[in-house]
């Protein structure tokens, strides 16, 4: 039986390269955050350890109960849909923190628009985001063609962009925005080559038990699908073409 989301969540953030990310974000010290998205308040934490003052927002209460429990230093939690920050009485802050959240707006414009309103003057947006997240081989032609007829499904539904990581630039360069770094991230789970261990195969096992729009697009072909999915992510000839982005932008 798949493990609850938040336990999950825990296992996978040592496999994500924040070290790298706080390298390219502005100092923390002193600064407001929006931790859009935030889960059970992993990064929220990283963010308060370097400074920061953290507001997290998520609408999921389950990981917001799990990040309150963290007592994280100089931190409040919201719950609420992200997409519409205007009725939160937040106050002007310095930064926008957004991980693994804004492919869940395929039309990402506006919901981007809305959440730099927020910043003062010369704040920041700092957006990670993955694209083509079931993109690895060798895996049949058939099982490749289902994968982005799947992805393609979820997008004209407007319920997420497995491609957003790459996608979101185009919408940065026609906002006019101004993309002070972009830089593709390591990542044990999702752009790992060849045979993964033991413990990032279980977290995919999870995930995919957790992807109740594939089951329901698969159906009956679901478990012949994470069979040979599972069976590509173990062997040494195993290529991830999954990639994560990390975008920073400034406000003018």
């Amino acid at each position: 039986m798949p493990s609850s989301l938040s336990t999950q969540y825990k296992k996978q953030y040592k496999w994500r390269d924040w070290a790298t990310v706080f390298k390219l974000v502005p100092p923390l010290n002193k600064c407001t955050v929006l931790d859009l998205g935030c889960g059970i308040g992993d990064q929220t934490a990283l963010l308060s350890q370097r400074g920061a003052s953290v507001i997290g927002i998520d609408q999921d209460s389950e990981l917001l109960e799990q990040a309150r429990k963290k007592n994280i230093l100089n931190s409040r939690f919201i719950e609420a849909n992200i997409a519409d920050l205007s009725k939160l009485g937040l106050p002007k802050i310095d930064g926008i923190w957004c991980s693994f959240t804004a492919a869940y707006f395929p039309n990402i414009g506006q919901p981007l628009k809305s959440w730099l309103k927020h910043l003062k003057p010369g704040g920041w947006l700092a957006i990670t985001e993955m694209s083509g997240l079931l993109n690895h081989s060798p895996l049949s032609i058939q099982t490749q063609s289902a994968i982005q007829g799947f992805y393609q499904l979820l997008f004209d539904k407007n319920l997420y962009d497995f491609n957003m990581g790459e996608n979101i630039e185009k919408t940065i360069n026609s906002l006019s925005l101004k993309l002070e770094q972009k830089v593709l991230l390591k990542d044990k789970e999702l752009s790992q080559d060849g045979k993964l261990s033991k413990d990032v195969i279980a977290a995919w096992e999870n995930r995919l038990e957790r992807m109740k729009g594939l089951q329901n697009y698969l159906g009956d072909k679901f478990n012949e699908f994470k069979e040979e999915f599972i069976a590509c992510l173990n062997r040494k000839d195993h290529i991830s073409s999954c990639f994560v982005y990390f975008y920073l932008i400034k406000c003018r």
